[in-house]
């Protein structure tokens, strides 16, 4: 909170809803992230310089970016 970040989703930068803090107040990303990094669409925020797995070419860039974190 001191920061200013909280409230902020990691993953998309996004205001995470009222609702979703309250259900889960110590949540870093939005419902939409967290479906994503479930589905393994994006990596999630607290591995080192995260990135969207959509956005990597191949499985094998997938592993070596989590092989590195």
């Amino acid at each position: 909170m001191r920061d200013g970040t909280y409230g902020i989703c990691e993953g998309c930068g996004l205001n995470i809803p009222v609702a979703r803090l309250e259900a889960i107040p110590e949540t870093p990303v939005c419902i939409k992230c967290a479906d994503d990094i479930e589905r393994g669409m994006r990596l999630p925020t607290t591995a080192p310089d995260f990135k969207l797995a959509a956005a990597l070419e191949t499985e094998e860039e997938v592993q070596s970016q989590l092989d590195r974190a």
